[in-house]
């Protein structure tokens, strides 16, 4: 159902102009904390991290939250992914 790629709005459609995005994480703050787990890794602490961030931004008040699922989905079909 969601591999129907012909039912789905263009996936390069921008539903968020880039300007309009917002972090969570400054720059500044985003390096310093890939500095901390390089730093991390060379003492042997540990070997892997995973370093997030979110964006957000406005979206258009026409366009269904499902419909924006899909969008990311075809994008990028993550294999734990999920609509609730």
């Amino acid at each position: 159902r969601l591999s129907k790629s012909a039912e789905l709005n263009p996936i390069t459609a921008v539903v968020c102009p880039r300007e309009a995005i917002v972090s969570n994480t400054h720059r500044e703050q985003y390096e310093a904390s890939v500095q901390s787990v390089i730093d991390a890794i060379l003492a042997g602490d540990i070997f892997e991290a995973n370093i997030s961030q979110r964006f957000s931004c406005t979206l258009p008040q026409n366009l269904k939250h499902f419909e924006l699922y899909r969008r990311l989905r075809a994008r990028n079909a993550a294999p734990f992914a999920c609509y609730i």
